[in-house]
C-alpha cells in the first residue's frame, strides 16, 4: 500500500520551520563579535535548502486531491513561507547593511597577501548578490507556478459553470417532456373510464335485452300451453259426446 506523500509534507514544514529559525539565530550574529565567514556562508546554504525543500512541498501539495488535510498542509507552508521571507529579508538587509570585511595585512606585509584578501571580499560580496538574484528567481518561479494554478482553476470553473447551464437546460427540457407526458397519461386514463363506462353500459343493455326476451318467450309458451290445454279439453269433450 502506498504511503500519503501528504504525510511527508507535514514533516517536511516542520524542516522549513526549523531552517527559519535558524536564519534568525545566524541573522542576530551578523555584527557581532560572532559574525564570521562561516555565518554567512550556512546563512546562504540554509536560504537555499529552504527554498528547495519549500520548492518541493509546493509540488506535491498542489498535485494532490484537494482534502481536509491537503488544505490545512497548504495553509501550514504559506504561513512557514512568509515566516521565511521575512525572516530572509532581514538577514539580507543586514547583510548589506554590515558587510563582512576581511582583516587586512598591514602595508608593510606581503603585498600579494593583502591582494588576494581583497580579491577575496569581493568575491564574497559578489556571490551574496548572485544569491539574491537567485532567491528571487526561485521566488519568481513560485509566484508563475501559482497564476498558472489559478488559471487552471479558473477554466475549470468556467467548465464546470458551462456544465451546470447545460444540466439546466436539460432538466428544463426533461421537466416539458414530462408534464406532456403526465397531461397524455391523465387524457388516457380518462378515456380508459369513459370505455369501461360504456362497456358497463352496454352489458347493462344487453342483460335487460335478455331479460325481456326470455319473458317474451315465456309469454309465447304460455299461450301455446293454454290453446293446447284449451284443445285437448275440446277434443276430449266431441269424444264424449259422440261415444
Amino acid at each position: 500500500e502506498m504511503d500519503n506523500p501528504l504525510d511527508s509534507v507535514a514533516q517536511k514544514i516542520q524542516q522549513l520551520n526549523q531552517k527559519t529559525d535558524t536564519i534568525n539565530q545566524l541573522a542576530g550574529c551578523i555584527n557581532t563579535p560572532s559574525d564570521s565567514h562561516q555565518v554567512r556562508e550556512e546563512l546562504r546554504t540554509t536560504r537555499q535548502q529552504f527554498v528547495q525543500l519549500a520548492t518541493e512541498c509546493e509540488k506535491i501539495v498542489r498535485s494532490s486531491p484537494s482534502t481536509p488535510q491537503q488544505a490545512q498542509l497548504s495553509k501550514e507552508l504559506n504561513d512557514s513561507m512568509e515566516r521565511f521571507k521575512k525572516a530572509g529579508f532581514n538577514a539580507m538587509s543586514k547583510e548589506k547593511n554590515h558587510p563582512l570585511h576581511t582583516h587586512q595585512a598591514p602595508i608593510s606585509g606581503d603585498l600579494r597577501g593583502f591582494v588576494s584578501q581583497t580579491v577575496q571580499t569581493q568575491l564574497q560580496m559578489d556571490d551574496i548578490t548572485i544569491q539574491e538574484c537567485t532567491e528571487l528567481d526561485i521566488d519568481n518561479e513560485i509566484i508563475r507556478d501559482k497564476n498558472e494554478s489559478l488559471q487552471s482553476i479558473k477554466k475549470g470553473l468556467e467548465y464546470n459553470k458551462e456544465i451546470r447551464q447545460d444540466l439546466g437546460y436539460l432538466i428544463d427540457s426533461q421537466s416539458d417532456a414530462l408534464e406532456e407526458t403526465l397531461l397524455l397519461s391523465h387524457k388516457n386514463k380518462k378515456i380508459s373510464e369513459d370505455g369501461l363506462k360504456l362497456i358497463a353500459e352496454a352489458s347493462k343493455k344487453k342483460n335487460a335485452s335478455r331479460i325481456k326476451y326470455c319473458v317474451i318467450l315465456g309469454i309465447i309458451l304460455g299461450g301455446l300451453l293454454i290453446c293446447l290445454l284449451i284443445i285437448a279439453a275440446w277434443v276430449g269433450e266431441h269424444a264424449a259426446v259422440a261415444a
